[in-house]
């Protein structure tokens, strides 16, 4: 793995100035402050809708795609 990656639930992370790309995830679960992502490992990581990065592609339940968060909620987490 090179600098600037590391690894969550199996999936590699490409962090980029703001953003921190998560990897490939389905939201299985929505309330109005949060999103339940699936990311394939034995645990769901809930999101604030607040730490959801703009490049995203996933915002609602049943979207799937690639999960970016802000980089402060990376960090709260240990995906930075």
């Amino acid at each position: 793995m090179s600098d600037g990656e590391s690894k969550y639930a199996g999936y590699t992370r490409t962090e980029y100035s703001d953003g921190v790309l998560v990897g490939q995830g389905t939201i299985v679960f929505e309330t109005e402050a949060a999103v339940k992502v699936d990311l394939g490992g034995d645990k769901p990581l809930w999101v604030p809708k607040s730490a959801l990065h703009v490049n995203s592609e996933i915002w609602e339940t049943r979207d799937e795609g690639l999960l970016w968060v802000t980089e402060w909620f990376a960090k709260k987490e240990g995906l930075s």
